[in-house]
């Protein structure tokens, strides 16, 4: 406030809450409501004093803001939106402006606003946004698998090991074989012996607040393939080739086979004695204990036959022999 007179004067201010002043402006530092009402100036001049001239000041208060927000806690990746309240124009970090902004933070990041409202006046706020980025990988495993690089495999039961490394705050262990574990801290090593054979998943899963991450492995079980058999093979679970074949319609030895289980597939050519290839037995995606397909010798004459084999089983191992039966009519 300031005052200004025709001869050179004296002046004496005078306000709310006891306010004195002298000079020819007076200023009211950190205003308050209640500082406002009527302020009054005389001036004084060769002993005359003029008439008072008042000023009505009013001291608006400054807007009560904040940051309204679902939630200040956030997956990487995700977006997020902050609404000033208490104020109708917002200034945000980053120099945008409006009552809200949306934004997708790749870290932790303090957001601040300026508020202004309908006065002029302002004041601010400000919250922490926390970004959330689980993660997890497996770092090792085992058994390696015969043929498949990266994946865990071998014969049934297989005990198998994971080895992971992570920043959550649990995990969860999903075998693929129905069965899970729970942890809240990272252990060294996992085991787990898979009981049957077949193809599996193995998920590991951590979490933050909400916010999860995962890594995964396959990991292959199987049985041990047969083709063909001898003594030294446990006895021959399914029987021995055959080295007599009778040909004659009975049900017993009508026929020449090789055993085999577990396989993917094989083959078998026979041959005559001068090397002639008489028959052959083929099979694809074989993966059952009993023999599709034989070899009838009743369209060819007694004698001495001969034959190769090969095949690769479900445990990726090829297997192959050589040998001679005798047909008898």
């Amino acid at each position: 406030m300031q005052a200004t007179t025709q001869v050179p004067s004296s002046m004496v201010w005078s306000g709310p809450l006891g306010f004195m002043a002298t000079g020819n402006s007076v200023s009211l530092s950190n205003a308050q409501p209640n500082v406002s009402g009527a302020y009054a100036v005389t001036a004084s001049a060769n002993g005359c004093v003029s008439e008072p001239t008042v000023w009505n000041v009013l001291v608006h208060p400054n807007p009560i803001v904040s940051i309204s927000t679902a939630d200040s806690s956030i997956c990487i990746g995700e977006s997020i939106t902050l609404t000033l309240v208490g104020a109708p124009i917002g200034y945000w970090t980053g120099a945008q402006q409006g009552s809200s902004i949306s934004f997708t933070p790749n870290n932790d990041v303090y957001v601040t606003v300026t508020g202004v409202d309908e006065n002029g006046c302002i004041n601010e706020a400000g919250i922490q946004v926390v970004v959330h980025e689980p993660w997890v990988q497996i770092d090792a495993a085992g058994p390696q698998h015969p043929q498949v690089d990266g994946w865990v495999g071998g014969y049934y039961p297989l005990t198998s090991y994971f080895i992971v490394s992570g920043n959550g705050e649990s995990y969860v262990w999903q075998y693929g074989d129905t069965t899970q574990d729970f942890t809240l801290n990272l252990p060294d090593t996992v085991f787990h012996i898979y009981q049957n054979p077949a193809l599996y998943l193995m998920t590991v899963i951590t979490e933050i607040d909400g916010c999860f991450a995962f890594d995964t492995l396959s990991v292959e079980t199987f049985a041990e393939s047969l083709l063909g058999c001898a003594d030294d093979i446990e006895g021959c679970p399914l029987g021995m080739i055959p080295n007599l074949v009778t040909s004659d319609g009975d049900g017993d030895n009508d026929a020449f086979w090789i055993p085999n289980r577990f396989m993917k597939s094989w083959e078998v050519i026979i041959f005559d004695r001068w090397g002639g290839v008489v028959g052959k037995i083929e099979q694809g995606n074989l993966e059952r204990m009993t023999p599709i397909q034989v070899w009838d010798p009743k369209d060819h004459s007694a004698g001495v036959y001969y034959y190769t084999y090969s095949g690769t089983g479900v445990d990726y191992q090829d297997y192959k022999g050589s040998g001679w039966f005798q047909v008898v009519k």
